[in-house]
């Protein structure tokens, strides 16, 4: 009887394993699709970049863009957010600039404006940071972005091991 319950246990448990490992997966993916999606509507509206995230909820003059300049209130006046479902709290502002995502897992409100190497040249590209994923979660998110397991190129960009960052490319002319 318990050799039964046994191997019944070591056929199911790591089904489920991966069934959560993968709903955990798709909704990082989910959360920063939509994000991405809320920021390229803020630029359509505001005409630049948002530095933070909790700007595509409300945004308030002297708020700063993705360069560090100020927006200026002529385009602060043409926000018509929020541009995402959900609130972005942050965990303990100004010290702490990272909010929690339903995963548990945190996310750097501040924008990182960078450039990155491509086949084709250089882009100029936003990055979303996620902390708190396990190696094995992060390899599953880049596979079903990226469609291969990359750290370094795609979308998905994986460093220190263990942060995420969600790469959007932008118009080399936003700064």
């Amino acid at each position: 009887m318990v050799a039964i319950i046994a191997v019944i246990a070591a056929a199911i448990v790591p089904t489920v394993f991966g069934r959560l490992q993968g709903a955990r997966a798709d909704a990082v993916i989910g959360e920063m699709q939509s994000l991405e999606s809320g920021i390229m509507l803020f630029y359509r509206d505001v005409g630049r970049y948002p530095r933070r995230l909790d700007y595509l909820n409300t945004l308030a003059s002297g708020d700063l863009d993705a360069c560090g300049a100020a927006i200026p209130s002529v385009n602060v006046a043409k926000f018509r957010g929020p541009y995402i479902d959900r609130s972005i709290t942050l965990l303990n502002p100004p010290l702490v600039t990272k909010y929690l995502m339903s995963t548990g897992d945190s996310v750097e409100s501040v924008l990182t404006r960078t450039n990155i190497t491509t086949s084709t040249g250089t882009q100029r590209v936003l990055q979303i940071s996620v902390n708190g994923l396990d190696a094995s979660t992060l390899d599953l998110i880049d596979y079903k972005v990226d469609g291969a397991q990359n750290i370094d190129a795609g979308k998905i960009i994986i460093s220190s091991g263990t942060i995420l960052k969600w790469t959007i490319p932008i118009r080399s002319s936003a700064c």
